[in-house]
């Protein structure tokens, strides 16, 4: 039995007698515990000191509970990279269960069961791995009990001595899956299970993976290559080459002369999740920041400091909120605000703890070769990416551990192009279904409306684009760049504790002439906020030039539709007021304010101006199916622009928190 560390906390804090019954289970030796790193994140991903600490945090927390130590470990998601031998030897796990897969695609022969446990190493540090075969986990608990016996039975045969057969899957199959709680619980496929083995007891018996891994000599060496279950590897991949890769398995699968193959036909691998969503490598390369900052920081904090901090920067590492497969994932924002809530916690603790001044600091956070620009205080931080139009990608309002910008960008999901209407949805159903099997339903009107964007979702951000653009024009990402803008690396100028200059040259098309222009940024922080100049220079000195000069903010409270959670426009209530509100109108200041975590945003421009605003809303899969899901409030600033032939101009926006506590 794995349970992870977030629900075990939970366990012991509501459902206490739910745990006594587990350590009677296994003080009987009924079942034997089996442990992972804390909070269940992706442990080929972290710092070693990080990954070998949540394996150690959840070994003693059992040893707590029930005075034993874990000997064998989950791994989350089952990925697994070559090196991890080391970590794994180091932190005192003994063995792991990974996927037949991951076997058969190092070459072994697929005709032929896995059984028992394999040794592997890496620079000398061994540690065992159990192969979970995908028949019981495909079949469990989808097909009638009967068959699963009949397999075994099958596979008794094939040898003259008791052989060791591994399954090992998610808990959440058995109730909480689409369909299954009615089949598990309600039809009793459980129980039946259980009734089954029972009376098999002649070909098959239970047993933990302790005793197998004591009883039983290893079969062998093997060394695994990168890998996770097949749909983990398909699901890493851009959606086009999914497209691509399913044609292609279909294409193995179909043919008999080729079907043995498919163990060879393999997609990507889990790191490139960080690549597929930009949003989750951000949130990713802070918590890297965060445990390098703090592991070269220790010898300056107290250890109850040091404590409170690693808890909050392993919480942040939950695998859940990094990528996508068939289950919400990264679309989920409440899922990636508890990241951030704990990326942020950890941040201001260690802040304190090393009395860090408010000023601009200037480093290469996420690794993509170009320096950001951060800077934070005990109000609020900000992070500006030159590379990514000098915008504003983060913002972390730290008296609430919130950040604002949070928004994740409308992509193309593979799965897109063969979601169906919800109402074609058939009644009822009369089993439950695989997940990888069932069909994918939406409700009818979820692509209305619904375009893919272009760029990420962050705060100031220009667009240079034709006066007569519309509201629709930009929700519908139909509008035409005079000039690329979004995704466009600025120039870092200057830097100063509290204030950076950035710039940016380009031409601006108009008709069949490109007219040089220049962008400048000035970013000043204060105390509660800062403010945003956006200055446009006219290099040309030939031609005058006119356009709508738009600046796009993506601001994210969670919910769209909450009555706590709304805006004013101009010291104004609008009839529509929720956050998932469309509308356009002229105004100079309008102000997000929630009511849950007591705090204002106040946006303003030093014009009064056209204010469109409409919901950033995708649509993925979750477990009842096809969703749209609320990422954030897009607020666009139009102003109207004419710049005489070597002139320029100059347009200012502030944002500041207030709290309401």
């Amino acid at each position: 039995l794995h349970i992870s560390g977030p629900l075990l906390d939970w366990l012991m804090e509501k459902k206490p007698k739910h745990i006594d019954q587990i350590v009677k289970l296994v003080k009987r030796g009924q079942i034997e515990i089996i442990g992972g790193a804390y909070y269940e994140p992706i442990i080929s991903v972290l710092r070693d000191e990080d990954a070998i600490g949540q394996i150690k945090m959840m070994q003693d927390k059992w040893v707590s509970i029930t005075g034993i130590k874990p000997r064998g470990m989950w791994v989350a998601e089952r990925i697994w990279e070559p090196s991890m031998p080391v970590l794994l030897n180091d932190a005192g796990v003994e063995y792991v269960i990974l996927d037949d897969e991951h076997f058969f695609s190092a070459g072994l022969d697929k005709k032929a069961p896995l059984t028992g446990y394999y040794h592997t190493e890496r620079h000398g540090k061994r540690v065992s791995v159990f192969p979970s075969d995908k028949r019981l986990r495909y079949g469990i608990p989808y097909h009638e009990p009967h068959k699963t016996m009949e397999y075994i039975e099958q596979l008794s045969k094939m040898s003259s001595v008791p052989l060791c057969i591994t399954y090992g899957d998610d808990g959440e199959k058995f109730g909480v899956w689409p369909e299954t709680f009615k089949s598990v619980i309600e039809e009793k496929w459980l129980d039946r299970f259980f009734t089954a083995i029972e009376s098999n007891h002649n070909i098959v018996q239970t047993t933990t993976l302790s005793e197998s891994y004591d009883t039983l000599d290893a079969e062998g060496l093997m060394y695994l290559p990168t890998a996770s279950y097949a749909e983990m590897l398909e699901w890493a991949m851009p959606a086009n080459s999914i497209i691509d890769y399913e044609k292609l398995k279909h294409a193995v699968q179909n043919n008999d002369e080729l079907r043995d193959l498919l163990k060879f036909v393999k997609g990507g691998f889990w790191d490139n999740f960080l690549v597929k969503y930009p949003e989750s490598n951000h949130a990713h390369k802070r918590t890297l920041s965060i445990s390098e900052r703090l592991s070269e920081n220790k010898s300056k904090i107290s250890k109850e400091a040091v404590k409170h901090i690693t808890q909050h920067l392993y919480k942040s590492q939950c695998n859940c909120a990094y990528w996508h497969g068939l289950f919400g994932g990264v679309y989920l924002n409440h899922l990636r605000h508890g990241i951030w809530e704990n990326v942020i916690e950890a941040e201001k603790l260690l802040d304190a703890e090393l009395k860090t001044k408010p000023r601009i600091r200037k480093m290469d956070f996420n690794f993509d070769g170009s320096d950001e620009l951060y800077y934070s205080n005990p109000v609020y931080s900000a992070l500006i990416d030159p590379k990514h139009g000098g915008s504003i990608v983060e913002v972390d309002y730290r008296t609430s551990n919130v950040n604002i910008v949070n928004t994740i960008a409308r992509r193309k999901e593979a799965y897109h192009s063969r979601m169906k209407k919800m109402s074609e949805k058939p009644k009822d159903q009369n089993r439950a279904i695989s997940i990888h099997e069932a069909d994918v339903y939406v409700q009818d009107d979820a692509f209305s409306g619904f375009a893919y964007d272009r760029y990420r979702r962050n705060i100031f951000m220009e667009h240079i684009v034709p006066v007569d653009t519309s509201l629709d024009d930009l929700r519908l990402q139909r509008y035409k760049e005079l000039c690329p803008c979004a995704s466009e690396e600025y120039e870092i100028c200057r830097i100063e504790e509290e204030s950076t200059k950035l710039k940016r040259c380009c031409n601006i098309k108009l008709g069949d002439i490109n007219i040089p222009i220049r962008f400048e940024k000035i970013y000043d922080f204060n105390s509660t906020g800062f403010d945003m100049t956006l200055g446009v220079m006219n290099e040309s000195e030939d031609y005058d030039i006119e356009f709508m000069l738009l600046v796009e903010s993506n601001i994210n409270l969670l919910s769209g539709y909450d009555p706590k959670r709304y805006l004013t426009i101009d010291g104004v209530k609008p009839k529509n007021h929720n956050l998932a509100s469309v509308g356009e109108c002229d105004a100079k200041k309008i102000v997000f304010t929630d009511e849950y975590w007591n705090y204002s945003l106040h946006y303003s421009s030093d014009v009064r101006a056209k204010l469109f605003r409409y919901p950033i809303e995708t649509i993925s899969l979750g477990e009842k199916g096809g969703e749209k899901v609320f990422q954030g409030t897009c607020l666009v600033w139009g102003i109207p622009i004419s710049i005489e032939a070597g002139g320029g101009m100059a347009t200012s926006f502030k944002l500041a928190f207030t709290s309401k506590a």
